[in-house]
């Protein structure tokens, strides 16, 4: 090798990026997702009352969306492979 840096090598090392943002992206939101369900349902238990539902329906509709948005990322991720 050279020590030159070519297209085809820079296009494989941003696809490795790439790769290592999707699967570090995937981990991040399946807990961003419930504890800030958590955190705005704790703030409402704390405005409102109704403890310990309201955290308890934060988290679920955290990782409801969670889910939600793994899911498009995986379908923009699968659809860029075509």
């Amino acid at each position: 090798m050279n020590g030159k840096k070519g297209p085809g090598r820079l296009q494989k090392r941003a696809a490795t990026m790439r790769g290592v943002g999707f699967y570090t992206v995937i981990p991040t939101m399946m807990v961003v997702g419930p504890v800030f369900g958590y955190l705005v349902g704790a703030w409402l238990e704390r405005r409102v009352g109704y403890a310990p539902w309201v955290s308890f329906a934060g988290v679920v509709l955290g990782a409801i969306a969670s889910v939600r948005q793994i899911v498009l990322i995986m379908k923009r991720a699968s659809e860029r492979e075509r």
